[in-house]
């Protein structure tokens, strides 16, 4: 997905969004300004809502954008028990100790505004979460001999999605000023058609023959096709002994 802001056709900007797979949109809302994309999908049988933005340079308009746009949607009482992923180039650090090195032009007042999404939405700053409090990392360098560099790009992501995350990094581009940032969800593992559960059944001989089975496939001492027939042999063995076992019930 590319979302690109171009307001100002002199310098352009904006955010690519890259998925390894395809997500279905469920809905989205594109600003008339171009500066932010919310939208909603469906990942691991979770509905999450995302917002990509590209905040304006300008301090104040910056402020005047996330007051208008930005805060009104992540403080609705509505939106509270949702799950959420904010990304994007946010145009100011949140802190000036870990997360820049320069010039040291502290933005307090965007900086409180991001404060009321994460206390109402529980977001957290995922790559500084999975880093630790004295990593340093940036995602933009500038200035002269870019002595200037900053983490001005990051994800905010709900707390109950902690778990789901592998990892968070920051990548070099090389063809911008910006280096990529990066977020792996956990895929959802398909539960196999071949799973049987063999706790249920108190027959031995089931149990014996399951075991081999088993202990076969991982040692890989017998052909795929030739594993699938020897279940199928086990679920129709295991139908039997559990119907058995609920008529003596």
């Amino acid at each position: 997905t590319i979302f690109a802001h171009n307001i100002n056709n002199a310098r352009r900007g904006g955010i690519m969004i890259v998925s390894k797979y395809t997500i279905n949109i469920q809905a989205c809302h594109i600003d008339e300004g171009g500066r932010y994309i919310y939208y909603k999908v469906n990942i691991n049988n979770q509905e999450i809502h995302n917002i990509a933005l590209y905040a304006p340079a300008q301090r104040e308009e910056r402020i005047q954008f996330y007051k208008q746009h930005i805060t009104p949607i992540l403080t609705n009482p509505a939106n509270k028990q949702r799950k959420w992923i904010i990304v994007g180039d946010f145009n100011f650090v949140w802190d000036n100790k870990v997360d820049k090195v320069g010039r040291d032009n502290p933005d307090r007042a965007s900086r409180n505004e991001e404060h009321r999404w994460r206390e109402t939405l529980t977001l957290q700053d995922v790559w500084r979460e999975i880093h630790g409090e004295q990593m340093r990392g940036y995602t933009w360098e500038g200035g002269r001999n870019k002595r200037v560099k900053s983490r001005i790009d990051r994800w905010l992501v709900s707390k109950s999605l902690r778990r789901d995350i592998i990892s968070s990094d920051i990548v070099q581009a090389g063809w911008s000023d910006h280096n990529m940032i990066t977020l792996v969800l956990e895929k959802e593992k398909a539960v196999s058609k071949r799973k049987i559960d063999i706790k249920t059944t108190k027959n031995e001989a089931f149990l014996k023959v399951a075991n081999e089975v088993f202990r076969a496939q991982q040692e890989g001492k017998k052909e795929e096709r030739d594993i699938v027939e020897e279940y199928k042999k086990l679920k129709e063995l295991w139908l039997t002994k559990a119907i058995d076992i609920q008529k003596q019930a």
